[in-house]
């Protein structure tokens, strides 16, 4: 006898809601705990990158304030590795220099700073004085705290203008009562406090003096170290290319660029693929980092990755065509350069993401 056929089930479709939040309905408890994890977890997307983007928000934001065609020149390095020196007339040349809307030369020299004649030698605080140009101010966009700032009045007399960390350190909040710090054995007067400067990290650790001064109480030959230039924006390029022949004729590879763009060697100087290929050690650009923040060259981590790459024809063939193959005399500058560089950048890398979390 045949088996009759049950009629199938079917879901009505008022019984549909009803059905499918039972569950809600019956544990709330584990609806209300299951929402309000699911609604963390949107959150803390949303933070991170949140983050992500804000913090890249302020670097464009810092670039865009400054300007991208601000350039640096300073002295490089010689054949034999020691330090180079730029002429005297080397801000001069670069001022007239065509497409330069503004210049300032600056100078290092090796003198102590201090609060007073009473602190005890070597505390100073890690700061340093900068002989600089009346003109630095409105090249790079500068802002004062307090005061004023040099001129070719004051440059001849002993006033001095502070960084914005070098007044706090020193405790000089402003400059009403006219303070004095102890310079090289020398009292000079403060007569402005300059606000921090992004791209020029350095200036915030310096006592800047004018070089009439600098001449007069220390000796100064007049050698700059940094000039820094401020380019018509579409002939940033160009300028850079014309820059090395202005500041050194003699020795333009002794010369060293950076900007807020990008950092370039100069036209006439030795890359670093050169240098490799030559089996000599690639030494990295010669920017001094004279101050906390100071950036790290890009240039060198491109160039040691890139010459890792670098090989000739015929080990190429030998190869099998499979890509480029390093040279034997190459290959072990090129390792040791990139490992090296690849640190310093993953170092900087991590110090800057905790840099933003933390802000």
């Amino acid at each position: 006898m045949p088996t009759p056929e049950l009629p199938r089930s079917v879901l009505r479709a008022r019984d549909l809601l009803p059905t499918g939040t039972l569950g809600l309905r019956s544990r709330k408890l584990r609806a209300l705990l299951s929402g309000l994890g699911i609604a963390i977890g949107i959150a803390a997307i949303v933070a991170v990158l949140g983050v992500t983007r804000s913090s890249q928000a302020d670097v464009l934001a810092s670039i865009d304030r400054v300007g991208t065609n601000l350039l640096t020149v300073a002295n490089g390095k010689t054949i034999q590795g020691a330090e180079a020196e730029l002429p005297v007339t080397a801000g001069t040349a670069v001022a007239r220099t065509g497409g330069v809307l503004a210049s300032a030369a600056t100078a290092t020299l090796d003198l102590p700073v201090y609060r007073n004649d009473r602190i005890p030698s070597g505390r100073t605080g890690g700061l340093s004085v900068r002989v600089t140009d009346p003109a630095l101010l409105t090249t790079l966009d500068g802002t004062l705290l307090d005061g004023r700032f040099l001129d070719a009045a004051l440059a001849r007399y002993p006033a001095v203008v502070l960084g914005h960390y070098a007044a706090t350190s020193l405790g000089i909040r402003d400059v009403t009562a006219r303070p004095q710090i102890y310079v090289g054995e020398r009292w000079y007067t403060v007569v402005g406090i300059l606000a921090p400067v992004e791209l020029a990290p350095e200036l915030d650790t310096s006592a800047m003096i004018g070089a009439p001064a600098a001449t007069a109480h220390f000796g100064y030959a007049g050698n700059p170290t940094r000039i820094f230039v401020r380019a018509q924006t579409e002939r940033t390029d160009e300028v850079a290319g014309l820059l090395g022949r202005a500041t050194n004729p003699v020795h333009p590879e002794e010369v060293t660029l950076g900007g807020s763009r990008q950092w370039r060697h100069l036209p006439g100087s030795a890359s670093h693929e050169e240098k490799l290929q030559a089996g000599r050690p690639a030494s990295a650009p010669a920017v001094a980092r004279e101050g906390p923040g100071a950036r790290l060259p890009a240039i060198g981590i491109r160039a040691a990755g890139r010459a890792a790459k670098l090989a000739t024809a015929p080990e190429r063939q030998a190869a099998g065509g499979r890509g480029p193959a390093v040279s034997p005399a190459a290959r072990p500058t090129a390792v040791r350069a990139q490992t090296s560089w690849s640190r310093i950048w993953g170092r900087a890398r991590r110090s800057s993401r905790e840099m933003c979390i933390w802000e």
